[in-house]
C-alpha cells in the first residue's frame, strides 16, 4: 500500500514538476523566450482579431447607412479562408527560393502591423463595403495569419527543446490567454484594440529581427 501511495504522489507531481522545467527553459533561454513573446503577440492579436472582425464590419456599414440589410458575413468570410490560402501557398514559394523561416516571419509581422494599423484607421470611405481601408486592413492581415503558422512551426521546430516541446507551448498559452482577457475585458472600442494589436505586432516584430540576427551567430 506504500509502494502505491508513492507512485501515486510521484506521477501526481511529474505534471508539476515538467510545467517549472518548462518554465524555466523559457526564462533563461533568450531565444525560446523570444519565440514566446512573438507567438503570444501575434496569435493574440489574431484572437483579439476573430472577436472584432463581425461588430467592426457591422459599425462601418451602420455608419454609411447604405443598407438594411445583414452584411453578406459568408462571402466575407470566404474571402478570409482564400487570403488565409494564399499566405500559405506565398510561404512555401519562399522557402522553395532559399528564403529562411526566421527571415519570412519578418516579413510577416510587419505586414500585419500595417494590416492591423489600416483596421484602426479612424476614416471611413463613402464608397464603403469592399472598397473601404479596414476592409482591405482584414485581408491583408488574414494573408498574414496564412503565412504565420507554417513559418512559427519550422521556427519552433528549429529552436524548442524537442524533450520539453508540449511543455513550452503551454507555457506560451498563459501570456497569450491573459494578453485577449485583457483586451476583451477592458470595454476597449475595436479601433483601438486594432491599434493596440498593431503596438504589439511591432514590438514582435522588432524582437524577430533581433532573433535573425541572433541565429546567425548560433
Amino acid at each position: 500500500e506504500n509502494v502505491e501511495i508513492e507512485e501515486k504522489s510521484s506521477e501526481s507531481l511529474q505534471p508539476k514538476a515538467g510545467l517549472l522545467s518548462g518554465i524555466r527553459t523559457v526564462v533563461n533561454s533568450p531565444v525560446v523566450l523570444s519565440i514566446c513573446i512573438i507567438a503570444s503577440g501575434f496569435e493574440g492579436s489574431m484572437y483579439i482579431f476573430i472577436f472584432l472582425w463581425t461588430p467592426a464590419l457591422t459599425h462601418i456599414e451602420n455608419q454609411l447607412k447604405q443598407t438594411a440589410n445583414e452584411l453578406p458575413f459568408g462571402w466575407i468570410f470566404a474571402s478570409f479562408m482564400l487570403c488565409c490560402l494564399l499566405g500559405t501557398i506565398s510561404f512555401s514559394k519562399l522557402s522553395q527560393a532559399g528564403v529562411s523561416a526566421s527571415k519570412c516571419l519578418v516579413g510577416v509581422l510587419a505586414l500585419a502591423a500595417v494590416s492591423c494599423l489600416a483596421m484602426a484607421y479612424p476614416h471611413i470611405s463613402t464608397s464603403g463595403g469592399a472598397c473601404s481601408v479596414q476592409y482591405w486592413g482584414m485581408l491583408t492581415y488574414e494573408f498574414a495569419i496564412g503565412a504565420y503558422y507554417p513559418t512559427m512551426s519550422v521556427l519552433k521546430g528549429q529552436l524548442v527543446p524537442e524533450d520539453q516541446r508540449a511543455t513550452i507551448y503551454n507555457v506560451f498559452r498563459l501570456p497569450l490567454n491573459l494578453l485577449v482577457l485583457v483586451n476583451l475585458t477592458a470595454g476597449i472600442s475595436a479601433q483601438l484594440s486594432f491599434l493596440v494589436n498593431a503596438i504589439l505586432l511591432i514590438v514582435a516584430c522588432i524582437l524577430q529581427i533581433r532573433l535573425v540576427g541572433r541565429m546567425a551567430t548560433m
